[in-house]
């Protein structure tokens, strides 16, 4: 990929010989520490300013680029330079960080001075033991469907993982780093369970936070008119994408008590944004109406 050096002034009629540069990235190769090549291995490149991604084709073989904010021109005059560069001012962040996982090897980070290199191997190394365990709510019950144990490495913020709940309550997190992770048990975005700091290899017994029975949530959507429609797609806390069958109506059990942001996006139509609160001990199902502006 290339990217200006600044920037183009152009008149009709006249031939100009345009000049680029090679933006600024990285290629190379991933392999295991035995030499053989890692397909599909997941890269991002990123700085204060931006990030870039890749992955690495059946060869383990890749190529990022991350170009600079363009140089500003005559247009720019009058507004600010947020969104260009100054002819003055150098690339910005030369200093780059380089993520790299693929399933079955521990993630690696690469601290870069970035210009453009060429021919760099990573060899990634065989994961750390995993994190195993179980999730209980704290009457020692089963914390039901949707939950997910989510970690995060303690000394590197970019090296996360999820796992999710069995519905024994049992879960793994696999292809770690060795290294201290923060685990968080979530149900439909709710937070029910922190265990700040946990070694690979160990197994744990979380206690989810669940005050109250959950409950079956009905959603209808409707039209101005209260007519329920069909194939609406609904987003957001326990419902992922789910369309509206004949009645209009999607659905979700075991739903905790809290407060749900919900999009509903009907064809032809915005994006509808409706918040849902369920309070304790509330009668199962409990059935929410959203209702459609009339543009839709």
């Amino acid at each position: 990929m290339f990217e200006q050096p600044r920037a183009w002034e152009l008149e009709a009629d006249v031939v100009h010989e345009l000049d680029v540069i090679r933006a600024r990235g990285v290629s190379g190769q991933v392999r295991s520490t035995d030499g053989e090549p890692v397909p599909d291995a997941s890269l991002l490149l990123q700085t204060k300013r931006g990030r870039a991604s890749g992955r690495t084709d059946s060869a383990g073989a890749f190529a990022i680029s991350l170009p600079d904010v363009r140089p500003c021109d005559g247009c720019d005059s009058s507004k600010s330079l947020a969104q260009c560069r100054a002819p003055e001012v150098e690339p910005a962040d030369r200093q780059a960080s380089l993520l790299v996982w693929a399933p079955g090897f521990a993630p690696r980070e690469l601290e870069l001075s970035l210009e453009h290199i060429e021919g760099l191997d990573i060899p990634l190394e065989p994961p750390a033991a995993p994190i195993q365990g179980t999730v209980r709510g704290t009457d020692g019950t089963l914390p039901g469907t949707r939950t997910m144990v989510l970690a995060t490495n303690h000394d590197w913020d970019a090296d996360q993982h999820a796992a999710a709940v069995a519905s024994d309550g049992s879960f793994q997190l696999v292809d770690l780093a060795e290294a201290e992770y923060r685990l968080r048990v979530v149900r439909d975005g709710q937070e029910l369970a922190v265990r700040e700091r946990v070694a690979t290899g160990d197994t744990v017994d979380l206690r989810a936070a669940i005050s109250s029975r959950p409950i079956d949530l009905e959603i209808i959507v409707v039209d101005d008119h209260g007519r329920p429609q069909s194939g609406v797609r609904v987003d957001g806390g326990p419902l992922r994408g789910e369309l509206t069958d004949a009645l209009g109506r999607v659905s979700a059990d075991e739903v905790l008590p809290g407060s749900y942001g919900l999009r509903v996006h009907a064809p032809g139509c915005s994006v509808i944004r409706a918040q849902v609160e369920i309070g304790a001990d509330e009668p199962s199902p409990r059935r929410e109406v959203v209702r459609l502006p009339p543009v839709c």
